[in-house]
This record gives structure tokens, C-alpha cells and sequence, in this order.
């Protein structure tokens, strides 16, 4: 585990399923949650028994580069995309908690503003728009899919 998050900023769990991770994807996200500066967030990464565990690896050494607290751990059989996103949830122990694919990028203050809204006792769940960008951070226009999040909840 990484450094330890202040306890005087709201506890975010980001929850991270992965395999097969692409190392520039999971450098860019790590960034991006170590940019959240309102929270504290932990990464809880959980590798879908990518061969040679090179998930957790990598995702211990950006961790330390970016100064987040993570807890990764490798799956000992392939699950599938549904019950690693399970697992990755499950093993969240903060009071809240972001479910968010490998090659996502969290955009500034994105964290603070969910907290924000859950600060609502009448709110139990929050979530975003989302755009699609390039390797290189440049918008791309939007593309659906039969296999898209929304679909799948």
C-alpha cells in the first residue's frame, strides 16, 4: 500500500478493475486521481489474472510514482468483466466509493463534486456524462455501443 490518505479530507474509494491493462491508460488515470486534491482517494485495483500479474505490478509502482494509496491484488482465475467490477467494490472498506474502468481519466474536481452531492442525505448514488478522448486528450465524438455501461446496470 502507498501512502496513506489525510484523514481530513472525504475517504473515495476507486475502485479499478482491470486486464490486461494498458500501462500509458492506467499512468494517465492514476494521474488523474492523484490531481483530486478535496479527497482522499484509495485505488482498489483488482487484476482479472492477467498472465504474469503484470496489473498489480504496474499498478504498485504508479501508485508510488503519484504518491495514491492503492490495495491491488490479482484474481487467481480469470472472472470476467462483471464479477472483477464486484470484486474491485467489494473490497472497498471507505464510506463512499467510484467504480471506473482502466483506461478512464477522472476530469478536475470530479471527486470533490460527487462527494458534494452525496452530502445529500436523500442521494445514494451519483454519476457522470462521459466523452470519449484520444491518446492524445482530444475529444472524440461520442460513439455508443450494444455493450455500454448503461446498459449493463
Amino acid at each position: 500500500m502507498s501512502a496513506a490518505p489525510d484523514e481530513d479530507r472525504p475517504r473515495v474509494g476507486v475502485c479499478v478493475p482491470t486486464y490486461e491493462p494498458d500501462p500509458d491508460h492506467l499512468a494517465a488515470l492514476f494521474a488523474s486521481i492523484a490531481g483530486q486534491a478535496a479527497v482522499a482517494p484509495v485505488v482498489h485495483l483488482v487484476d482479472d489474472a492477467t498472465a504474469g500479474g503484470d496489473g498489480v505490478t504496474l499498478a504498485e509502482s504508479l501508485a508510488a510514482a503519484h504518491g495514491v494509496a492503492v490495495r491491488a491484488r490479482r484474481q487467481p482465475v480469470r472472472l470476467g468483466a462483471i464479477s472483477n467490477w464486484n470484486a474491485a467494490v467489494a473490497g472497498a472498506d471507505e464510506p463512499l466509493v467510484m467504480l471506473v474502468s482502466q483506461d478512464d481519466v477522472l476530469g478536475p474536481g470530479m471527486m470533490s463534486a460527487y462527494v458534494d452531492e452525496l452530502a445529500d442525505d436523500g442521494v445514494v448514488m451519483v454519476s457522470s456524462g462521459e466523452l470519449f478522448i484520444d491518446d492524445a486528450g482530444a475529444v472524440l465524438a461520442a460513439r455508443g455501443s450494444l455493450a455500454h455501461r448503461h446498459r449493463v446496470f
